[in-house]
């Protein structure tokens, strides 16, 4: 009786999933790249790990003339994140490190009073740290170089108590940055690309900013300007060429360029298994509990943010998830076993809203959550 119901559970919960027409979905995209003035998009769409939707759309290079393709090369900014969550967790799973250790135990070169932040903290932007990144609006960073970076933020105070409060942190990624390094003895990038881009055939996956030379990477547009030291949306609604710069040392939060085709890879292999375990996953895609014990909440939302991960405890369709640079997105619904991945050449793309609206074509009962 048992197993009869809990068929009749899952039979149910399909019965809920709809395959939109490739013409309804292609439809929907292409509206939504023209109200909000996004030269070239690609996307993929991955069910139970199996690609079902692969495309791009528009142009990649205005300039020149080049469509976008799911082979497409785009920054992925701060989406870069969930790759440094999932490493450091997959060092945890190894037994190489506790995400509650102290970060001055694995670094012990860092100022004693920072003795007090853990790993954990550093991946839940919970850490209270000075933060390397001077604005949200601009590329400004306290230093150049990671050394001369430390020296300066070892200088300031906390800016609140580690796990007080909950505020977007690039120090905490590059401290992550520096551990995985330390335990591996090998670059971060080099970790990465060994542990995670080679066995999985994410060929295209590849560090850098705008000033390197990634082959096949789309231009960057953005729908911004700036305005008195702040981006505010361009009065004419024309799309202007943009940089995402950063240095190395920031590589952890934001350095990563990728393609759909290499994003659905990674979710496929993440539904297999292959990357994390099962007991991993969960505790990367759970809230972070505050000093106080309680869960962080956006303004009292379903979202709150866990190792590397934005999560949403939604009833019903719980999902994991990260933007970029607001022009790429990618989130695993996961009670409802569908991921969505919007990568864009655009600044200011809402790529969240999008793979929200995708993600209803395909779960209706998406249209009823708030």
């Amino acid at each position: 009786m048992l197993l009869a119901a809990g068929a009749r559970a899952v039979e149910a919960h399909t019965a809920s999933f709809h395959v939109p027409s490739a013409r309804e979905l292609d439809a929907y995209v292409s509206r939504e790249m023209r109200k909000r003035h996004i030269p070239g998009l690609s996307l993929a769409v991955v069910r139970d790990g199996r690609v079902i939707k692969l495309k791009g759309y528009g142009l990649a290079s205005v300039e020149l003339g080049v469509p976008a393709t799911p082979e497409t090369v785009y920054q992925l900014a701060s989406t870069t994140k969930i790759f440094t969550g999932a490493a450091v967790t997959l060092l945890a799973q190894e037994g190489r490190l506790s995400l509650d250790d102290p970060v001055t135990k694995l670094l012990p070169e860092l100022p004693a009073a920072w003795s007090v932040v853990t790993v954990r903290h550093c991946l839940t932007h919970t850490s209270g740290l000075p933060d390397a990144s001077l604005s949200d609006d601009t590329d400004e960073v306290i230093a150049p170089t990671g050394p001369e970076a430390l020296v300066k933020l070892a200088a300031l105070p906390f800016v609140s108590a580690p796990g007080e409060k909950w505020e977007y942190n690039q120090t905490g990624y590059m401290l992550l940055g520096m551990i995985i390094e330390r335990l591996s003895g090998e670059t971060f990038e080099r970790f990465l690309a060994r542990r995670f881009f080679q066995p999985l055939g994410m060929s295209a996956t590849i560090f850098g900013d705008s000033t390197a030379v990634v082959r096949g990477r789309a231009t960057l547009y953005t729908r911004y300007v700036m305005r008195e030291g702040k981006l505010a949306p361009a009065p004419d609604e024309r799309v202007r060429t943009q940089q995402f710069t950063y240095p190395d040392y920031l590589h952890p939060g934001a350095g990563l360029n990728s393609t759909a085709s290499d994003m659905a890879k990674w979710d496929a292999a993440l539904t297999a298994g292959r990357v994390l375990k099962r007991s991993t996953l969960a505790e990367m895609w759970t809230a972070a509990k505050m000093q106080d014990g309680h869960a962080f909440r956006f303004e009292d939302s379903t979202l709150g943010y866990g190792l590397g991960w934005m999560v949403d405890d939604t009833p019903g369709h719980k999902s994991a998830g990260h933007s970029g640079g607001d022009a790429t997105a990618y989130i695993r619904f996961i009670t409802d076993r569908l991921s969505v991945i919007v990568l864009t050449n655009c600044q200011g793309a809402g790529p969240e809203d999008i793979v929200g609206g995708i993600a209803t074509l395909y779960v209706p009962a998406l249209a009823d959550v708030k």
